[in-house]
């Protein structure tokens, strides 16, 4: 179920009670957070639309795999975190003032610095935990394609895209074998690896052949619907890395 996240003490969505307010009382209304406000300081803070679509944006460039996007909707505005093509709601706002103070929320959270590991850690880690691949993989097939599973702590995962999204893949799987669309390799988009330091329930797939690749390399979509790897970064049970030597 998509959450409802906490917005600013004061917001005055109508002229009238805004003029009303000032003429009895002589109590000034704070300004009205628009997009196009919203839009600027994103920018300037390095959020560029490739990395947060919001309504009105002038788009020159196409979305990184797991941006987020505002989106109107029939009861306000949705923010959804996009994986290679599907959408998912994470948190639903009833205004634009509270859609914006929602994407500022999300961004502004403290993420942990990156954890620095060594190659030879990093080749222990891939190596623990691959020899459980093939398994896991038999069990894919024949349970219909998809299994909840629970990664554990030390598991190496990266992803292709945008640092934010849903979808991870085990560390290192060849690119042909995550069926990336063409836009998935250019720059800004790039890999981004982590390690799990907490229990992340997730759900397993085998990638299906697409764009002309073969697919075949298991993909992790984390099972909570309403959770981004932003998330898990706040909370702690994923973090990044940076491998050394």
């Amino acid at each position: 179920m998509a959450r409802r996240r906490p917005t600013c003490a004061i917001v005055m969505n109508r002229v009238s009670l805004a003029r009303l307010l000032l003429l009895r009382f002589g109590v000034r209304c704070p300004k009205a957070v628009t997009f196009a406000s919203l839009r600027a300081d994103l920018d300037r803070s390095g959020f560029t639309s490739q990395f947060v679509g919001l309504p009105g944006d002038v788009v020159d460039r196409p979305p990184l795999e797991g941006a987020l996007r505002v989106e109107q909707s029939a009861l306000g505005f949705e923010l959804q975190s996009v994986d290679y093509g599907q959408a998912r709601t994470v948190a639903r706002a009833t205004d634009e003032e509270e859609a914006s103070e929602l994407v500022r929320s999300d961004l502004r959270r403290p993420i942990s610095e990156p954890r620095s590991i060594t190659t030879e850690e990093l080749t222990e880690l891939r190596r623990s935990s691959e020899r459980y691949l093939p398994e896991l993989a038999d069990r894919i097939r024949s349970s219909g394609g998809q299994v909840l599973i629970q990664l554990p702590p030390a598991i190496p995962v990266d992803r292709v895209g945008g640092p934010d999204g849903w979808l991870l893949n085990p560390f290192g799987a060849p690119f042909e074998s995550r069926s990336l669309p063409p836009s998935a390799l250019s720059l800004p988009s790039t890999v981004h690896p982590y390690v799990t330091e907490g229990d992340v329930l997730v759900h397993a797939q085998i990638t299906l052949p697409w764009f002309g690749q073969p697919g075949g390399a298991l993909r992790f979509s984390i099972a909570d619907e309403s959770v981004t790897i932003r998330d898990l970064l706040v909370s702690g049970a994923l973090r990044r890395i940076t491998v050394g030597r």
